[in-house]
């Protein structure tokens, strides 16, 4: 019985590589055995280490954004890679059977062809870097009374009632003035406020009592404020 046997997407950098270069070392065997095939003049291993070089290299796997004073690294995800690079080689291969080019001068192209790029790699690789920019979760821990950067907050108790005096705040939870967001304008989790949350909304997991942004909720806030510093509730390490 014939049997079809898949084969597993490389997992590294390392493995990519060497499975680009056999895939280059199957194609020259196949150049020195059918040496009538046009497409296949003139290829050397070279060309595809070029190829491979490309894909793991600065321009690609390593890409590097300017910042203030230098470079960041900005590792795009391995499965946006794996796809914008099946991309080129299925690019390359339309162009030898639509007798454009031949298998040099095709990967020659596709690595040089900005809107292939654009499309596939650097457009999603900057949508995916904002949304995770935009939900990245932070862990800001201060002390009960410490003021934000942009100063104390202005507001009456029952109106605007952030450091800002731009977030809406309300009378609850044994008076306190309850606000929806931090001074630096992260949404807080009313859920986590309230009856508890899963941890996957997206949302600062902080008192959102006006002035406190601890790490316990607003429902606990008279528990951890008696004596003006934050207590641990029993049985906590």
């Amino acid at each position: 019985m014939k049997t079809k046997t898949k084969g597993k997407l490389p997992n590294s950098s390392e493995e990519l590589l060497r499975v680009l270069k056999l895939e280059g070392v199957a194609w020259l065997c196949m150049a020195a055995k059918f040496k009538s095939k046009a497409w296949l003049a003139g290829l050397e291993l070279q060309h595809w280490l070029k190829y491979t070089d490309y894909i793991l290299g600065d321009k690609v796997y390593r890409i590097k954004v300017p910042v203030e004073g230098g470079q960041q690294l900005l590792r795009p995800s391995w499965t946006l890679l794996l796809s914008y690079e099946h991309k080129l080689r299925k690019e390359a291969f339309k162009l030898v059977n639509q007798g454009a080019a031949t298998l040099q001068e095709a990967l020659e192209h596709v690595v040089k062809d900005a809107d292939l790029k654009e499309t596939y790699f650097t457009t999603p690789l900057a949508l995916t870097t904002a949304h995770n920019e935009k939900y990245r979760k932070f862990n800001w821990k201060g002390e009960k009374g410490d003021d934000w950067k942009g100063g104390k907050g202005k507001g009456k108790k029952g109106k605007k009632g952030d450091h800002k005096g731009d977030h809406k705040g309300k009378s609850d939870y044994n008076g306190n003035i309850l606000v929806s967001k931090t001074p630096d304008g992260r949404e807080l989790c009313y859920a986590f406020n309230a009856q508890g949350c899963r941890g996957k909304c997206g949302r600062v997991h902080a008192c959102r009592v006006k002035g406190c942004y601890q790490n316990h909720s607003a429902r606990e806030h008279a528990k951890y404020a008696k004596g003006g510093d934050e207590q641990k509730p029993e049985g906590a390490e």
